[in-house]
């Protein structure tokens, strides 16, 4: 469904922890549409700019919507893949397993065994890795690993969905899988990718929220060596290449 408004909107958003002051004045809309990805260096505020949108923690200023509405309101509408899936890698728990964790939103309980196979099937199916249901996930690779998070994140058909890092730990041509298979999902889904991969970034997307404190938006092509420097410092871990760098303006 088109929402008329911003899919995201963050108005004077500012969050610190402790005297680390993570985020200032943080002022910017997402639109529907293409897909988006988030960089920034280590520390800059990435993966918090995703858990204020998914409502896990509260600005100290500002005010946040999304989807129309207060995060905590949007869950059921929001899917996520975080960087890892934090549990005992000796605990049993089947790929199908992980994938259902997806529908278990507040107040769902009731439909889960329901509605619950068809929906796993069918977003096992998105990602290639429907032969795998009953295998123990500590059992599967790396790329695998990622492809049954993605599931997880699909399978209550989400507005949004929000990728933490989807491509850490893969090589190249993983990488470009990865990427063909969340491609998929759009425009069904808005796509807002954390990554500090900037080659994978040039070839994913067609703009870029930087995030170091403050945050900007900037078309990729305008994605300059100088910018690059700005962010990260002189030496960041792939840089674009050549081609792709255009002159660097950016807005808010």
């Amino acid at each position: 469904m088109p929402h008329p408004e911003p899919i995201i909107c963050f108005k004077k958003v500012s969050l610190s922890f402790g005297d680390n002051e993570v985020l200032r004045d943080a002022d910017f809309d997402i639109e529907a549409g293409d897909p988006l990805c988030v960089v920034g260096p280590n520390g800059g505020g990435k993966t918090t700019l995703l858990r204020l949108m998914l409502g896990l923690i509260q600005p100290d200023q500002g005010s946040i919507s999304v989807l129309g509405k207060p995060p905590t309101k949007a869950h059921s509408e929001i899917g996520y893949m975080p960087q890892s899936l934090q549990f005992d890698p000796k605990f049993p728990v089947t790929v199908e397993e992980v994938v259902g964790m997806g529908l278990l939103h507040p107040g769902s309980l009731a439909i889960w065994k329901r509605r619950n196979n068809s929906h796993i099937q069918e977003a096992m199916n998105a990602v290639g890795i429907e032969s795998r249901g009953n295998d123990q996930f500590s059992e599967l690779s790396g790329g695998q690993k990622q492809r049954v998070l993605i599931a997880r994140a699909i399978v209550s058909k989400p507005s949004l969905l929000l990728l933490d890092e989807p491509t850490a730990n893969l090589d190249l041509t993983l990488e470009e899988k990865l990427l063909e298979t969340l491609l998929n999902f759009h425009p069904e889904m808005k796509i807002i990718m954390v990554s500090h991969d900037l080659g994978f970034v040039s070839s994913a997307v067609t703009q870029v929220l930087c995030v170091n404190k403050h945050v900007h938006t900037h078309p990729t092509e305008s994605v300059s060596p100088e910018l690059i420097q700005e962010l990260y410092g002189p030496s960041p871990r792939r840089i674009l290449h050549s081609s792709d760098l255009g002159h660097d303006h950016h807005h808010h």
